[in-house]
C-alpha cells in the first residue's frame, strides 16, 4: 500500500497465476478486519490464511460450460501443479490428519516396484 493509501501491488504466490480479482474486495475487507496486526506470529498465521483464501482456485460447478472446466484443468495442470514440483512444499500435519491430502506413494516404494521390472 502506497503513501496515498492505494494498492500498488499484490504478492505473487505462484508464477504466471493470477487470482480471481472478483474476490479482491473481500480479501481487502478480511485483511483489514480479520488479520492480527498487533502480534507478529498472529499476523503471519492470519494473513497467510486470508491470502490463501484469495488465491484459492474455485472448481467449476457441474452445470458450468465445458470451456470453464477445460480452463480449470489447464490452470491446475500447467500453473498450480508445476509450482509444487521441485519446491520445498511440505503439507502441514493438520492437512494430513484431516485426510485433505493423501500420500499415494513414496519414492523408495516406487524404486522397489520398478526394480522388479
Amino acid at each position: 500500500i502506497g503513501d496515498t493509501g492505494t494498492i500498488e501491488s499484490l504478492p505473487m504466490v505462484i508464477r504466471d497465476y493470477s487470482p480471481d480479482y472478483d474476490k479482491l474486495p473481500l480479501f481487502l475487507y478480511k485483511a483489514a478486519t480479520s488479520v492480527n496486526w498487533g502480534d507478529e506470529q498472529g499476523f503471519f498465521k492470519t494473513f497467510t490464511s486470508e491470502l490463501a483464501s484469495f488465491y484459492a482456485l474455485e472448481s467449476p460447478l457441474p452445470d458450468d460450460p465445458q470451456n470453464a472446466k477445460d480452463e480449470f484443468r489447464l490452470v491446475v495442470e500447467h500453473r498450480i501443479m508445476p509450482s509444487f514440483k521441485g519446491s520445498a512444499f511440505w503439507a502441514p500435519g493438520s492437512i494430513l490428519m484431516e485426510n485433505s491430502l493423501v500420500q499415494l506413494v513414496n519414492l523408495p516404494d516406487l524404486y522397489r516396484i520398478f526394480e522388479r521390472c
